[in-house]
């Protein structure tokens, strides 16, 4: 081609933007000028389609005319396409014969089956056009001529869409496109409730486009001389940019200007014949490219989304929008230009920032359609068809300012665009390739600007204004796209109603809304740092939540003494052999341990460690150690020695209680009275384990417990009558709770020794025998004093509170404890030996459960206490999305003893308040209800997708069959274990019943089923112990053989397809390298390899595997004896070794007509 001047060039792009040549010079941005994405697009097409070859990453690169015209020089130079050389098909090919779906055509007719993710769906875009005045109602019969003359002009409106993956355009149209609804005789409401059916169904309709039916236009008669124009057309026939074309052609039909259209002497179908000689070799190249970044590539959006099986109308789809006039847009174009991005990024920088506030992840990977045809043809522009694109573009949304974000997305825009020939559905599957199981990408951002406006004017004055704009998309939950309309702009975005957790999408969308208000009001709103994700109005539910410290808080064991003084004859502790001890007594006995240990030379603020069997010895050593002044450490008589060895080295007790050394310090003087202790002092040292295996000892102020005892006092109205049973371990801080929290309010104690603690029945005798009133423990034990209580009659009488905490309080639990405590309270809370006890309250009321638990969520804050759920970056997460839980207040610990590092790591400054990072993963509910999610620990990378374990466990846990359930990742392997009362439950079958939860690289590789978990001596679930135990049974032993011909020849297929020498009978096509791509091919090969068209793509999503697939066929296959029989030859030939495949190719190529016999 001849290479334009600088003079030239300069004049063509002052064009392009719409500025003056004279207003820009050679060198600057043009960009900054008002240069738009779209305008390069088709700048370099038109270089393109000169013979010049140029993408539109080329021109992003260097944005300048002095650049461009250097980039055109060379490249112009250097072109190997000579000029003149036509690059499309000379011979007319016919569109009636079936052709191959192009790459996203196949999404989309995928996507349209129900048995897909996200699916049963179809693509389509559908609009309704209202007469503007009464009087100015469309003309039927001239309205039916321009469609069928749009048919005519259009062929893919005629396209038919087989079940084998192919498309084929018969010269007439098979199905109905034009109908007439007649409502001019019908009542305002009749005709109200039609129009609104009418949208419904339009709205979510999946037409049959395997009998030709791809378009729906419809006009409805309304009275008046009024009319509405519904419009629905499918995008296996016509992406966004063909239904412009559709709209305005039909309209030039409809208003007699027809004629005037240019003649189309081309076809889709040709279009993709020519298409790849055009990019092979850009295709392979990019295909290179993103082969070598697949691991740079972030996981989509991790939005909080209802599981799919759960939503009560998976396919409903709603739509938000947000208009801005031509005036606020031309600000924003002007503020876009001096920030230095183009206005279309500004629009995607506001999107990544919302879907990044409710985001998991701070980076993420955003679906970007793209709209540019190449080349072809000089008709391919007047086409209808799927010339979309698309690419993977990654987000980092963790930006300071908007402007640093906008330009970030930009840089990155053009990066990844400068590979755009490799389509962005075959980087996804690669990806999901690479990692090992079916990936989505969800979250779709399309920009519309510089396509000039959604509508044509000709089109408004024929048919009346858009009153409903709508689009849907398989395998997509929200899809945004921005548009001009009526001279502004118009940001929509299309939602799956019920994929989304109730007022979700209402709030993203105001803060989307928001944003761009703000951005066009004013430039230092470019600037300044973006808003904290959770939205002020659902912090401000928080805030208000929030009830104060109780006043005049005192030492823990205060209550106890004081009652001791004022009551002395009541009764404080019954012990385990069942005498009754009075609070005078027990006072009298822990003053005198509290003077030896002070002949023994314990001080104030010193740690005295307590090795004492269970008992009421043990409730006297610590109201002995306390009274003393000091601190109490709880070492469990099952600890082994070097853990007792590492907790005495970094406590450093001054002594030890022991059974001997307790009786030698009976034998002291008695101190008068308790020593005076600070409310900031140490009360107690409690170790918990650490991950990296040392133990952690916590440091627990007085004023921290005071606070979480007197909270739940007051909320449970916990008085002297009341009485609790000591079932948890010393070392476990809820036997605070069950001991000094009654002390407090002068109630009393049921001690119990080891074994009635571990044995149901005997400590259900004992909460009947002395009327227990108050259960406080971890669900293991009140699961085991439940079923125990089965064989007491009526055990559970006087119960009227039960504490659950320590550990998933599953629903199921809750319902058989109402079953026996009808007129019991009961909650579950959260905790963590660094918030002393408990933060949260969760109070269940057993008669009506909220449906959607999977477990009690930890609730609302106590008292005093402060919560937070944050992101990464130490930011307020909006409801619904899951982030770390902040606790501060008046409940926290001093920090880990001897342990500043772990103390800085964990307790940390925000504002002003000191917090404690707690490691479970929460989320808010609107209510301001903290419901738990798992912990961070428990956050794992499988196959490159980043996995929450507590997810799998919750998912295994709605299966009617499970009680409980851990996941785990055993040497890379995924696994869990479930326990299940019935002894004939099948692991396999919950894996199977998986699928219906979870994504396929979140199902595990096997479910080991276990009649009751192990429990630690605190009652809690022994995950250690259960992992060991699973984990020989964990390694994987591979896929059974294929043995039958036909499974031999389907496996074998199965590989050719994927490229894997072996492929085992019960391998998942999807798991092991297959897509929705491959699966048609797959489909196809069997289908000529066996001579059978009893198989279709979709029976490979029903049966995954060779072994399923030939039972599918031999259940189904008329002629199974035929195919078993080419099954057994293929496989003879399988078996034959290189040598004698040598031969046989030798001996067929000597025969007479090549072979064929």
């Amino acid at each position: 081609m001849e290479t334009p001047d600088m003079n030239d060039l300069h004049r063509r792009v002052a064009e392009l933007i719409d500025v003056p040549a004279d207003e820009f010079g050679p060198d600057e941005n043009l960009i900054e000028c008002g240069l738009q994405s779209l305008q390069m697009i088709r700048f370099a097409t038109d270089l393109r389609r000169g013979g010049v070859p140029v993408v539109f990453a080329d021109l992003a690169a260097t944005p300048t005319v002095r650049d461009w015209h250097r980039l055109i020089v060379e490249r112009a130079a250097s072109a190997s396409v000579a000029s003149g050389e036509e690059t499309h098909t000379d011979e007319v090919s016919h569109d009636d014969a079936p052709f191959e779906l192009a790459t996203m055509q196949h999404a989309y007719w995928i996507g349209r089956r129900s048995d897909q993710p996200l699916g049963g769906v179809a693509a389509h875009l559908y609009a309704e056009f209202d007469s503007p005045t009464a009087g100015a109602a469309i003309d039927e019969d001239l309205l039916r001529a321009a469609v069928e003359a749009l048919v005519h002009r259009h062929s893919m409106l005629r396209a038919v869409f087989d079940d084998d993956g192919s498309q084929h355009v018969p010269p007439e149209p098979r199905a109905e496109v034009y109908s007439v609804v007649d409502l001019r005789e019908s009542s305002p409401d009749e005709v109200a409730a039609a129009l609104g059916r009418m949208r419904d169904v339009r709205t979510h309709q999946v037409m049959p486009a395997d009998e030709g039916k791809v378009a729906d236009i419809t006009l409805t008669l309304l009275p008046g001389g009024r009319h509405r124009l519904h419009v629905d057309i499918d995008m296996l026939a016509a992406d966004a940019l063909s239904y412009r074309t559709l709209l305005a052609d039909l309209a030039a039909f409809y208003r007699g200007t027809g004629d005037a259209l240019a003649p189309i002497d081309y076809s889709y179908r040709r279009y993709l014949a020519d298409k790849p000689r055009r990019v092979e070799a850009s295709v392979d190249r990019d295909c290179r490219w993103w082969s070598e970044h697949l691991d740079d590539l972030p996981d989509p959006p991790r939005l909080p989304l209802i599981p799919e099986h759960e939503r009560v109308d998976p396919h409903r789809t709603v739509r938000c929008e947000h208009w801005i006039d031509a005036d606020a847009k031309q600000r924003l174009i002007d503020r876009a230009r001096r920030a230095g991005v183009t206005p279309a990024v500004v629009l995607a920088a506001v999107f990544a920032h919302v879907v990044g506030s409710w985001s998991t992840d701070r980076e993420f990977l955003l679906n970007v359609p793209l709209f540019d045809r190449e080349p072809t043809h000089p008709d391919v522009e007047l086409l209808s068809g799927d010339f979309s694109s698309s690419i993977m573009l990654p987000v980092d949304a963790g930006h300071e300012s908007f402007a640093d974000l906008a330009l970030d997305i930009q840089r990155r825009l053009h990066r990844y665009a400068a590979h755009a020939s490799y389509p962005g559905l075959d980087v996804l599957r690669d990806l999901g390739r690479h990692r090992g199981g079916q990936l989505l990408a969800p979250v779709v951002y399309t920009s519309g600007l510089d396509l000039g406006e959604l509508f044509a004017d000709d089109v408004l004055a024929a048919f009346g204004d858009p009153v409903w704009i709508v689009s849907q998309g398989p395998q997509v939950v929200l899809d945004a796209q921005v548009v001009e309309l009526r001279g502004g702009l118009l940001t929509n975005w299309d939602v799956r109603e019920h994929a989304f957790p109730p007022g979700m999408i209402d709030a993203m969308f105001m803060r989307h809304r928001d944003l761009v208000d703000r951005l066009i009001s004013a430039d230092d709103e470019w600037y300044r740092p973006l808003e904290a994700p959770a939205p002020a109005r659902q912090t401000a539910v928080r805030t208000a939540i929030g009830e104060p410290a109780a006043d005049a808080v005192r030492c823990i064991h205060d209550g106890f003494f004081v009652h001791a003084a004022s009551t002395p004859e009541a009764i404080a502790v019954v012990d385990e052999t069942g005498r009754a001890r009075s609070y005078g007594g027990v006072a009298a006995d822990a003053l005198t341990v509290a003077g030896g240990l002070a002949a023994e030379g314990v001080s104030a603020g010193d740690v005295v460690a307590i090795d004492l069997p269970k008992g009421a010895d043990q409730i006297v050593a610590v109201l002995a150690i306390l009274a003393a002044g000091a601190a109490y450490l709880p070492v469990g008589a099952d600890q082994p020695p070097a853990r007792v060895e590492r907790m005495h080295a970094i406590a450093a007790p001054t002594l030890t209680v022991t059974p001997q050394s307790l009786a030698r310090l009976r034998g002291a003087r008695a101190l008068a009275a308790p020593v005076p202790t600070d409310v900031s002092a140490t009360a107690y040292v409690m170790f918990t384990s650490g991950s990296t295996g040392e133990p952690k000892g916590v440091d627990v102020p007085h004023a921290a417990v005071a606070n979480t005892l007197r909270a739940m006092n007051d909320h449970f109205d916990v008085g002297p009558d009341d009485r609790s049973i000591a079932l948890s371990a010393l070392e476990f801080d809820l036997s605070v709770q069950e001991t000094l929290g009654l002390f407090a309010v002068g109630g009393s104690v049921v001690a119990v020794d080891e074994d009635t603690r571990r044995d149901g029945v005997a400590a259900a005798r004992l909460v009947r025998e002395h009327g227990v009133t108050q259960l406080y423990c971890v669900p293991s034990v009140l699961d085991v004093l439940v079923t125990g209580g089965e064989q007491v009659p009526g055990w559970a009488r006087t119960v009227a509170t039960v504490i659950l905490g320590g550990d998933r309080v599953l629903p199921a639990l809750i319902e058989r404890v109402h079953a026996v405590a009808p007129s019991a309270r009961i909650a579950g809370l959260g905790g963590a030996t660094e918030t002393a006890i408990h933060h949260t309250l969760c109070e269940v009321d057993p008669q009506r459960p909220d449906p959607t638990w999977q477990c009690v969520p930890f609730g609302k804050p106590l008292p005093g206490v402060l919560a937070r759920v944050v992101n990464d970056r130490g930011q307020d997460c909006p409801d619904w999305v899951a982030g770390e839980l902040w606790i501060g207040g008046a409940g926290l610990a001093d920090g880990y003893r001897a342990d500043p590092a772990r103390t800085a790591e964990r307790f940390v400054e925000h504002d002003g308040e000191r917090w404690y990072r707690t490691g479970d993963m929460t989320r808010y509910r609107p209510d301001g209800t903290i419901e738990f999610l798992g912990r961070r620990d428990d956050q794992v990378k499988i196959r490159g997708f980043r996995v929450e374990l507590g997810e799998i466990e919750n998912a295994l846990r709605a299966d009617e069959a499970v009680t409980d359930a851990i996941a785990a990742v055993h040497d890379g392997v995924l696994v869990a274990a479930v326990s299940a009362p019935d002894p004939d439950t099948d692991g396999d079958r919950i894996r199977d019943r998986l699928a219906d939860r979870l994504p396929s690289y979140m199902i595990p590789s096997a479910v080991h089923v276990f009649g009751g978990f192990e429990q630690t001596s605190n009652g809690k679930i022994a995950r250690a112990a259960i992992l060991r135990e699973i984990a020989v049974a964990a390694t994987s032993t591979g896929s059974a053989a294929p043995t039958t011909p036909l499974e031999r020849t389907l496996a074998a297929l199965f590989g050719d397809v994927i490229g894997r020498d072996r492929v085992g009978a019960d391998d998942d096509f999807f798991d092991i390298g297959g897509d929705s791509v491959l699966a048609t091919r797959l489909a196809g090969l069997i289908g000529q390899t066996l001579q059978t068209s009893s198989l279709t793509v979709a029976d490979l999503f029903a049966a995954r595997t060779p072994r399923s697939l030939a039972r599918r066929l031999e259940s189904r296959a008329a002629d199974i004896e035929r195919i078993d029989a080419v099954a057994q030859v293929f496989v003879e030939v399988l078996d034959l070794s290189d040598g004698e495949l040598d031969e046989l190719a030798a001996s067929e190529s000597a025969e007479p007509n090549g072979g064929v016999r």
